[in-house]
């Protein structure tokens, strides 16, 4: 519908042909439906300088391929694992492999820009075959010596925001205006790009959701299994200098599920119809060991702002 489509049946003035009264537009975008089919796939917003540019291309390119720098088998333990973002980052995203995760890197001397979907390749075997939620996940960041301009979620998990002009956005109709802002950019060493996880039980799970089903028969306890981890779908520019590190990890620490599996107890939980069992705990114990020489990270990549 038309602007003056719904004026018309609110019974409003219309508004004149010239400024656009009569105009049909793609919905939620505001585009033109005239013009939206030269419309490019993608606007994407630069993470460096937060202007805008347009591309076609997507999991297009090239793509980084990468592994451990070590052979071999790595046991990943955790005792008491957070879920809880700010112990994953200060804890775990701490340049170096540890006894709760393991940490591949790749020197980036050019920069380049994400433009699709990591995969993650890893062949893992656990003797926890008995626990439930048994997560797999990996994190891929961005990393460099000296501190970076980017855009970054504060404390309470959204963007900064700076004022442009108060007041600046007419919204008609006597309606309170709102302010103009933009994003804020804030000097960060690391910045999560991506992150995954999955079930260690479930190593057929691929992509699409429909094929998360649960597996038929438990898998066997100390016994290799491939599985792809899928990171989230990014555009994303990795300034020259920088290094990618990925982390894998016995958990991921993005879930709502922590602070309910907390401040209630199982009974409560039962009452509000949750099942305690299919909430993932905020802290947890569980191991896996990653086959390093079968196992390896590819990004698909083109040249920065291609």
């Amino acid at each position: 519908m038309s602007a003056n489509d719904i004026r018309a049946l609110e019974n409003q003035n219309p508004i004149p042909k010239e400024e656009g009264g009569d105009a049909y537009l793609v919905n939620d975008n505001m585009i033109p439906i005239t013009t939206a089919s030269r419309m490019p796939d993608f606007i994407v917003q630069n993470n460096v300088d937060g202007s805008f540019y347009s591309t076609d291309q997507w999991m297009e390119g090239d793509t980084i391929h990468f592994s451990s720098q070590e052979t071999g088998e790595y046991a990943v333990f955790s005792q008491n694992a957070h879920m809880n973002n700010d112990v994953l980052l200060s804890s775990t995203l701490d340049g170096a492999s540890g006894q709760d995760h393991l940490l591949w890197t790749k020197d980036m001397p050019e920069g380049q820009t994400i433009n699709g979907i990591t995969e993650v390749h890893l062949r893992v075997k656990t003797t926890d075959v008995d626990k439930n939620m048994l997560m797999l996940g990996a994190v891929l960041v961005d990393q460099a010596e000296n501190a970076f301009l980017c855009f970054d979620v504060g404390s309470i998990g959204v963007l900064d925001q700076q004022l442009i002009q108060q007041g600046g956005v007419d919204r008609g109709e006597g309606v309170e205006p709102y302010d103009l802002v933009s994003w804020k950019q804030v000097e960060r060493n690391r910045k999560i790009i991506a992150y995954g996880s999955m079930d260690i039980r479930n190593p057929e799970a691929g992509y699409l959701p429909s094929s998360a089903t649960k597996r038929e028969e438990d898998i066997s306890a100390d016994t290799w299994y491939d599985y792809v981890l899928y990171l989230q779908p990014a555009f994303y520019t990795v300034s020259a200098g920088h290094k990618l590190e990925l982390y894998i990890v016995p958990f991921c620490g993005f879930s709502d599920d922590a602070a309910t599996y907390d401040s209630f107890s199982p009974e409560e939980l039962e009452t509000m119809g949750l099942r305690p069992e299919e909430l993932i705990p905020a802290t947890r114990d569980c191991s896996f060991t990653v086959d390093m020489d079968n196992s390896y990270v590819d990004i698909p990549v083109v040249s920065e702002k291609e």
